[in-house]
């Protein structure tokens, strides 16, 4: 349908994109702290200026903490905008060119909808149009909105680095009641947990209930334990899933297994609030293997063994091991130990870096025990916020992490164990941490 307008209409109208077209033009070149003298432009130089954040310091002006910098743009910022930039785009150039020095979240100014907005007044103050051309008007400002929730989106990515939150460590879980162990065992001396995986005659393979039981015990440990211990009973480790549990082996429903067993059981010992160790006392295969390597702290009698047996039956490596493997041994070294699913030695694994240490079979329980109490009496605060920190360096940069640190330890010099730390080493004495 076309849309006719009377001469009085189209003389407003003409009247209007001349406005628009007549804007004045600033200079092209701008010295450093020059006022632009296109009072539009300045204002919005001055609200992307003021919008700018010390990486470092995060809420702190970067005229406040480099002025140097923030010199060059106030600059480059009324330079890209008298060359014609949008906002968005000035924002986008800043992040990409001193994305190591600044922070900033877009906004949105006024002064280019004004620019819009009054044109569009004159003409509606003329009136006399039609119905169809207000239709098409409220066409374009939803458009209008859906854009602007796509700048908001794509806005987001530009924001450098990401805010980078600690952990909040200080909060507790309350434990929950009793639970009477079948598949496992739980025993406790001297803030040392000692989890042992108790099914002997089936090389302590996984099934539901103990897999059940380790998430529970891991997630209620007494709060006066300061290190958990994760070992088998008898010859083996773990052998890794029991294919037997639940019906034959073709009625598993591995995805469901996974998802709501094994992870949960995993996720307790990454997010135990103290050290968690895998005493390893001899073959670990399967889900088993990859149930030590995400312990903390892997030590492993001689005569052990990790077997990544997942290709022999058909399926890849779960439980963390396309994970964990690549991270402490590399890529090629991950990948012949999953493909191959070759028997890897203690010895070996600790050569690779795939554990911490391999001990001779008759000092194992010695040295593991001895490490256990190590830990049990040193600054668990401090252990707490090393997982943290370690945990979260896979996802962040050099810079997010740096912030990390600051923020963590900001944490360990407000503890009782760090002011009893720097007494103890005055005084040339071994320090009495008490975990707080």
């Amino acid at each position: 349908m076309s849309v006719r307008f009377k001469s009085w209409q189209s003389a407003v109208i003409l009247a209007a994109a001349l406005m628009m077209a007549s804007a004045p033009l600033p200079a092209v070149a701008v010295q450093p702290d020059e006022v632009l003298a296109d009072t539009a432009l300045e204002e919005r130089a001055r609200d992307i200026s003021a919008g700018l954040r010390c990486v470092v310091c995060r809420n702190e002006s970067i005229d406040q903490s480099n002025a140097e910098i923030a010199r060059d743009l106030r600059l480059l910022v009324r330079e890209r905008l008298v060359a014609g930039d949008s906002d968005d785009d000035v924002m986008r150039y800043i992040v990409e060119r001193y994305g190591e020095y600044v922070l900033m979240r877009p906004t949105m100014t006024g002064s280019n909808i004004l620019l819009w907005l009054a044109p569009l007044a004159l003409i509606l103050a003329g009136g006399g149009l039609s119905l169809a051309y207000i239709r098409r008007g409220r066409t374009l400002a939803r458009g209008r909105g859906a854009a602007s929730g796509h700048f908001e989106r794509v806005t987001r990515r530009w924001r450098f680095p990401r805010r980078v939150v600690a952990p909040n460590l200080t909060a507790t879980r309350e434990p929950e009641g009793p639970m009477q162990y079948d598949t496992i065992t739980y025993e406790e001396r001297d803030a040392v947990a000692v989890i042992t995986l108790n099914r002997p005659d089936v090389m302590n393979a996984l099934n539901t209930q103990m897999r059940a039981e380790i998430t529970h015990a891991v997630e209620n440990v007494r709060r006066t334990a300061r290190v958990v211990v994760l070992t088998g009973a008898g010859r083996a480790f773990c052998s890794g899933q029991d294919l037997g549990d639940g019906g034959s082996a073709a009625s598993l429903n591995l995805e469901r297994t996974l998802r709501d067993e094994y992870i949960p059981m995993l996720m307790a010992i990454v997010a135990c609030p103290v050290p968690v160790i895998a005493a390893v006392n001899g073959t670990a295969a399967g889900a088993g293997a990859n149930l030590a390597l995400v312990c903390d702290i892997t030590i492993a009698t001689e005569s052990a063994s990790f077997i990544q047996a997942f290709t022999r039956i058909g399926l890849i490596p779960d439980a963390g091991g396309t994970w964990v493997l690549p991270r402490t041994i590399g890529l090629q070294k991950a990948m012949g130990a999953a493909l191959f699913a070759d028997r890897i030695t203690a010895r070996q694994a600790d050569e690779w870096g795939m554990i911490w240490q391999a001990v001779p079979d008759d000092e194992f329980a010695t040295l593991w025990q001895a490490r256990a109490t190590q830990l049990a009496q040193g600054p668990t605060a401090a252990y707490k916020r090393v997982k943290a920190a370690m945990q979260a360096s896979f996802g962040h940069s050099l810079a997010e992490q740096l912030v990390l640190e600051g923020q963590l330890q900001g944490e360990c010099g407000r503890t009782r164990d760090f002011k009893e730390g720097v007494l103890a080493f005055q005084e040339k004495r071994p320090a009495r941490f008490e975990g707080r």
